[in-house]
C-alpha cells in the first residue's frame, strides 16, 4: 500500500474546528477555545474542549485527546489512513443506520504506540484520571497512589498508578486496579504523549536508583510498590539504613517476572519475601474451591521464578516466609502481627534453593520429575511394575582425567541390558505446543519431535528396534507406533512444558557457584573433568562439535607479560589499546560467565597492521574457540551459527561503504549491544510460520575495519575502539615492523600457547570475576560513569589476569588505570547526546534555488555573517529557516515544537523521535518561557538555544598523549 502523501496528512490536521464540528455541536468558551459534551463518554456538564490554535482536542472527563485525525479515528472506529481520507473527503465516512451511542475511548493501547525508555524534560504532567465501566456505568477513577519508576541515575522512566474501585452494593471492597503510564511515541505519526501502557521490555525494577546509590547494600524483593514503600519505612525505623538494605519490587505481578530486567540484583545478597497467599483453585479447575497448596500459591511461584533467574548470578539468595497467623493477601504494608519483631524475623531466612527444592507430593506410582542424568528410568508403566528390582546404571564418578572423545560410547556400554526394562536410551523431558523434547543418551543431545516424527525411523533414532519390539510389539510383529507415540506424548504431557533456554552450548558458564567450561564433548567443572551426562544441573549441556584441546598446563604470568608486551609493539594511537586488546583476548573464551561483556573494534588505515593484529594475534590466541565471520556475514547468520554457544566472535572487514552494508552492520551492532549484559531480555525474531524464535547471545565480539560504523550512544558505551596508526613513513618504521613480524612468527610457532592461555583464563575465572569488580569500581571513580567502569574496568581486569595470579587491590587497579592517557578512548563518550543531536541538525542540508546549504550556514547568514558561496540576503535566509521550524531572535535560536519540516531534517538519525527532548540537554537550552511564537505564519510553542557557539568557528585541539602506560603496569 502506497504511503500517504505528507500534504494529505497536513491538510487533515490543518483545521480541527471544522473537522470536529462535523460530529459535535461546539460552543465558544473564549477567544481560543470551544467546548461541548464529550462524544466518547456520557456526561451532563461539558468537559470536551477544542483548541484550534494548538490543533488539538481534549476531554477532561475521560482523558480522550489528540489531533483531528485522532478524533475521526476514535469516533468512526477507523485506522489512521481512512481517517485522513474521510477528513479530506476522498472517501465517505461509514454510514450509521442509528444515532451513534456515546462510548468510551478504548483503553487498550493501539500497537502503534511504543513506550520510550526515558521521559524527556519538559513534557506535560501525566494523566491522573482513568475511566472504567463498573456495574454497567462509566466511572471516573482518581488514583489512590502513584509510584515513580526511575533508572540508575534517577531519570524518570514512567509511573505505576493504583486505582481503588468503588465499593460493591453489599458494602465490600470493589478491588483495585494497577495501571502503568509511560511517555510513548506513535510509530505512524511520530506524536509523543502519555499513554496507559506497560513499560517496554525488559521492564525496570522499582528502586533502580536506590540500588545504584547503594552498591554494597543487600536487597530484599517484595511484591508490589505499596509493600516496598512500607518495608523501606519499617527497616529505616528499625535502624537499618539504605546502605545496608534496599527493598525493591517489580511491575506487573507474578506473570510479569520473566519480562523484568533482574540484572541489577546480580553479585548481591538477595532475600525474597512473598505476600501471604491462601488462594483457592479457580472455578474451572478440577479442584475448584479447594485451597491451593503452598507451592502453587501465586506469591510463592513468583518468588521461585525470580530465584531461578537470579540464582547463578547472585552471591546468595534467601527466602523469608511471611509470619504465622496473618490473613490471606498480607504483606508488609498491612498491620504487623502482635509481638512481631522485624529484624528477628529476618533471621529466620532460609536458603531459597532449599525451600524451592522441596518437591510437592506426587500421585501414587508417579516419581518426581528429574533431569535425564539423575538416574530415573523411563519405561512404560506396565513394564515398571514387573521390573522394579532392576539395578540402576552406575553414575560416573568425578575424575581428574579428561574423558576420552569416546566417553559417551564407553559409558553407554556400561549400562544394564535394556531388556530388564531399564531405559538407558532416552528420556522424555516435556513438551511445548506441538513439539516434544527428548534427551537421547547415545547422542547426548535433545531431540525435538513433532507428531509427524513418530515414524518407525524416528523411533529407532531414539532406541534400537529390539527395544521397541520388546515393549510395543504388534501381534504380527513390528513396532506398534501408535502405542509408542501415545506413551511418549502422555509422558511428555506429565512432565510439563520444557524451556529450551535450559540448553547450554560450548563456552564458559557459571552454574550454582560452579565455574563450568563446555568443551563440546566434555566439561571442566571447577577444574575437574566431567562427562557431559555427569553434572547435575537445572541446565542441559548438550554434546556438540569438540573445541580444540585445551592444555593441562596453564600459561605462566611471565608468558602473559610477553603477550602484553607483544600487543604494545603495534602502532596504537593510544597506549592503553594494547592492554585492552590483551584483556579482551584473555576474557573472550570465558565471556559466557561474565555479567558484563566488553567488545572491541580494531581500526586503522592501509599499512597500519590491522589485518595482522586480527589474524596473527587475536585469531591465533583464540585457539579455534571462536566464530570467525567475514565482512558479508549477517546478524542472522552469526546468531544462528552461535545458537546456544558462548564463544567469542571475530568479524573482519566490517565496513559500511554502502547503505546496504551500513544497515547490515547496524543489525550486527544491535546483536552485539544485546550480548553485552547478562540480562534476562531476549532477542525475539519472527518466522514465516508465525512463531517467534528467542535468542540470548553471550559472546564477546572483536570487529575489524578501516571505518568504524558506530552511530548510537548505546554502542559507543559498549564498544571500545582500538585505533592503529600508519607508521610506514616514521623513522625506523621498517625495523619496527620486522621486529613485530619476527615476534609474531615465534609466537605462532608455539602451537600449545593458545591452549595454555585458555587454560589460564579458565583456572583464574573465580579470581578474574573478583578483579572485574575491583577494576570496574576503580574505573567508575576515574571516569565518573559506571558504564565506563564496566567497559574499561573489565578489559583491564583481563589484562591483569595475564600478569598476576591474585586479586588486585583497589590501589593497584587505580594505579594501572591512571598510568594511561584515556583522552581518545573516551572522546566520544564525553560528548553529550544533546550536542550530538545539535551537530546532526546543524549539518543537515536544506535545498535552496541552485544549491544545498547546511542549517548552520543559513543561521550564520540570517545573523548577518558572511558565508562562502552563499549570496542570499539575511531576510531570505531567515525565511528559509522559518519554513523549516526555526528562527533567530537576538542571541537565541528558536525551534518549533511541532514542525514536521524540522523533524524531517534529522530523519534517519537517532534523534528523530525526540529531537526537542534531546536538544533541551544542550547547555543553555530553555523552553522559551513557555511562549508561543509564529513560524511561517503558524503559532507554536518552542525551545531556544544559545547562538554564540553556533556562530563561532571551533579550532580543533589535540591533547598531548602520554607515553606512560604498560611499563608502569
Amino acid at each position: 500500500m502506497a504511503k500517504l502523501p505528507e500534504q494529505d496528512i497536513e491538510n487533515a490536521r490543518s483545521d480541527i474546528l471544522a473537522v470536529v464540528e462535523r460530529y459535535v455541536e461546539l460552543e465558544s468558551a473564549g477567544p481560543k477555545e470551544y467546548r461541548a459534551l464529550c462524544p466518547f463518554h456520557s456526561e451532563k456538564s461539558p468537559s470536551f474542549t477544542v483548541t484550534p490554535g494548538l490543533g488539538r482536542f481534549h476531554c477532561f472527563g475521560c482523558g480522550a485527546a489528540g489531533t483531528s485525525i485522532d478524533f475521526v479515528m476514535q469516533y468512526e472506529s477507523v485506522d489512521f489512513r481512512t481517517a485522513v481520507q474521510i477528513i479530506n473527503k476522498t472517501v465517505d465516512a461509514p454510514e450509521h443506520t442509528a444515532p451513534r451511542e456515546r462510548r468510551e475511548i478504548p483503553r487498550e493501547e493501539p500497537e502503534e504506540w511504543t513506550p520510550l525508555a526515558l521521559v524527556p524534560d519538559g513534557v506535560p504532567p501525566p494523566m491522573d484520571i482513568i475511566n472504567r465501566k463498573i456495574g454497567g456505568r462509566w466511572t471516573r477513577l482518581t488514583p489512590a497512589r502513584r509510584w515513580e519508576y526511575r533508572d540508575a541515575v534517577g531519570a524518570l522512566i514512567g509511573y505505576v498508578y493504583r486505582f481503588n474501585k468503588p465499593p460493591l452494593a453489599d458494602g465490600t471492597s470493589g478491588g483495585k486496579e494497577i495501571v502503568p503510564q509511560v511517555w510513548a511515541v506513535n510509530q505512524i505519526t511520530g506524536e509523543l504523549q502519555w499513554r496507559w501502557l506497560s513499560f517496554g521490555k525488559p521492564r525496570p525494577i522499582y528502586g533502580l536508583d536506590l540500588l545504584a546509590y547503594n552498591p554494597k547494600a543487600q536487597v530484599l524483593v517484595v511484591e508490589g510498590e505499596k509493600a516496598c514503600d512500607a518495608a523501606r519505612a519499617l527497616f529505616l525505623a528499625a535502624g537499618v539504613p539504605l546502605t545496608k538494605l534496599v527493598v525493591v519490587a517489580w511491575p506487573g505481578g507474578g506473570k510479569a517476572v520473566p519480562h523484568v530486567d533482574w540484572s541489577p540484583l546480580y553479585r548481591r545478597k538477595v532475600a525474597l519475601w512473598p505476600d501471604y497467599d491462601q488462594k483457592p483453585y479457580k472455578e474451572r479447575h478440577p479442584k475448584a474451591g479447594q485451597l491451593m497448596p503452598a507451592h502453587e500459591q501465586p506469591g510463592f511461584v513468583a518468588m521461585r521464578d525470580i530465584h531461578d533467574i537470579i540464582l547463578d548470578h547472585c552471591e546468595a539468595v534467601k527466602y523469608i516466609a511471611p509470619p504465622a497467623g496473618v490473613v490471606d493477601g498480607w504483606d508488609l504494608a498491612d498491620e504487623l502481627p502482635e509481638g512481631f519483631n522485624l529484624l528477628a524475623h529476618m533471621k529466620t531466612a532460609q536458603l531459597a534453593a532449599d525451600v524451592f527444592a522441596v518437591q510437592p507430593e506426587q500421585p501414587a506410582g508417579e516419581p518426581a520429575p528429574m533431569l535425564p542424568w539423575e538416574g530415573e528410568s523411563d519405561f512404560p508403566p506396565d513394564v515398571a511394575a514387573r521390573e522394579t528390582g532392576a539395578p540402576a546404571a552406575a553414575k560416573p564418578s568425578k575424575s581428574t582425567t579428561r574423558p576420552s572423545r569416546d566417553a559417551r560410547a564407553e559409558e553407554f556400554d556400561k549400562r544394564e541390558d535394556p531388556g530388564l526394562g531399564q531405559n538407558n536410551y532416552f528420556r522424555v523431558l516435556g513438551y511445548d505446543h506441538g513439539s516434544y523434547f527428548i534427551f537421547q543418551y547415545e547422542k547426548c543431545q535433545i531431540m525435538v519431535y513433532s507428531k509427524g516424527d513418530f515414524s518407525e525411523a524416528g523411533l529407532i533414532e531414539l532406541a534400537p528396534l529390539d527395544w521397541w519390539e520388546t515393549y510395543f510389539e504388534l501381534p504380527k510383529g513390528g513396532i506398534d507406533k501408535k502405542s509408542a507415540m501415545n506413551w511418549i506424548v502422555r509422558k511428555a504431557n506429565s512432565r510439563g512444558v520444557y524451556d529450551m533456554e535450559r540448553i547450554r552450548g560450548r563456552g564458559a558458564w557459571t552454574d550454582k557457584g560452579r565455574n563450568i567450561f563446555h568443551h563440546g564433548d566434555y566439561l571442566t567443572v571447577d577444574g575437574e573433568y566431567q562427562a557431559i551426562t555427569e553434572v547435575q544441573s537445572h541446565y542441559v549441556y548438550e554434546m556438540s562439535k569438540a573445541l580444540p584441546d585445551i592444555s593441562d598446563i596453564a600459561l605462566t604470568k611471565e608468558e602473559g607479560r610477553d603477550l602484553l608486551d607483544l600487543a604494545s609493539e603495534f602502532s596504537w594511537a593510544m597506549p592503553a589499546s594494547a592492554a585492552m586488546l590483551a584483556g579482551w583476548v584473555a576474557l573472550a573464551p570465558i565471556g559466557g560467565a561474565l555479567t558484563w561483556r566488553p567488545h572491541v573494534w580494531i581500526t586503522g588505515g592501509a599499512g597500519s597492521g590491522k589485518t595482522t593484529v586480527l589474524n596473527k594475534f587475536v585469531n591465533f590466541l583464540s585457539n579455534g574457540i571462536r566464530l570467525y565471520a567475514q565482512g558479508a556475514s549477517s546478524e542472522a547468520g552469526i546468531r544462528q551459527r552461535l545458537k546456544s554457544d558462548a564463544l567469542p566472535v571475530l568479524f573482519d572487514e566490517s565496513e559500511s561503504n554502502t547503505e546496504r552494508e551500513g544497515m547490515r552492520i547496524q543489525n550486527v551492532l544491535a546483536m552485539v549491544r544485546q550480548a553485552s549484559t547478562e540480562s534476562q531480555a531476549e532477542t525475539l525474531k519472527g518466522t514465516a510460520g508465525g512463531d517467534a524464535m528467542a535468542f540470548h547471545i553471550r559472546s564477546m565480539f572483536c570487529l575489524a575495519s578501516i571505518q568504524v560504523g558506530i552511530k548510537y550512544q548505546a554502542d559507543i558505551e559498549r564498544m571500545t575502539v582500538l585505533s592503529l596508526r600508519s607508521a610506514r613513513d616514521e623513522p625506523g618504521a621498517q625495523e619496527t615492523w620486522e621486529r613485530i613480524k619476527e615476534a609474531l612468527h615465534i609466537t605462532n610457532r608455539d602451537e600449545q600457547l593458545p591452549g595454555r592461555l585458555v587454560r589460564r583464563s579458565i583456572d583464574l575465572l573465580p579470581i578474574t570475576l573478583k578483579n572485574i569488580d575491583v577494576f570496574a569500581k576503580a574505573a567508575a571513580i576515574k571516569f565518573g560513569s559506571q558504564r565506563d567502569g564496566d567497559q574499561y574496568g573489565t578489559l583491564l581486569a583481563g589484562a591483569w589476569s595475564l600478569v598476576d595470579d591474585g586479586v588486585a587491590t583497589e590501589e593497584a587497579a587505580a594505579a594501572m588505570i591512571n598510568s594511561f592517557d584515556w583522552s581518545e578512548h573516551r572522546e566520544n563518550n564525553e560528548v553529550d547526546e544533546g550536542e550530538r543531536a545539535l551537530a546532526s541538525l546543524m549539518g543537515a542540508l536544506v535545498r535552496i534555488p541552485g544549491a544545498e546549504v547546511s542549517v548552520n550556514e543559513l543561521i550564520r547568514r540570517a545573523h548577518g555573517l558572511e558565508v562562502d558561496g552563499l549570496t542570499m540576503q539575511s531576510p531570505s535566509a531567515e525565511a528559509v529557516l522559518q519554513r523549516h521550524g526555526m528562527r533567530t531572535d537576538g542571541k537565541r535560536l528558536i525551534l518549533s515544537n511541532t514542525s514536521h519540516e524540522l523533524r524531517r531534517l534529522v530523519e534517519g538519525t537517532p534523534f528523530e523521535a525526540d529531537l526537542r527532548g534531546v536538544l533541551l540537554r544542550v547547555k543553555g537550552a530553555d523552553r522559551y518561557d513557555n511562549r508561543s511564537i509564529k513560524f511561517n505564519g503558524i503559532a507554536s510553542k518552542a525551545i531556544s538555544l544559545p547562538l554564540d557557539d553556533l556562530l563561532t568557528d571551533y579550532i580543533a585541539t589535540t591533547p598531548e598523549h602520554s607515553a606512560a602506560g604498560l611499563e608502569n603496569f
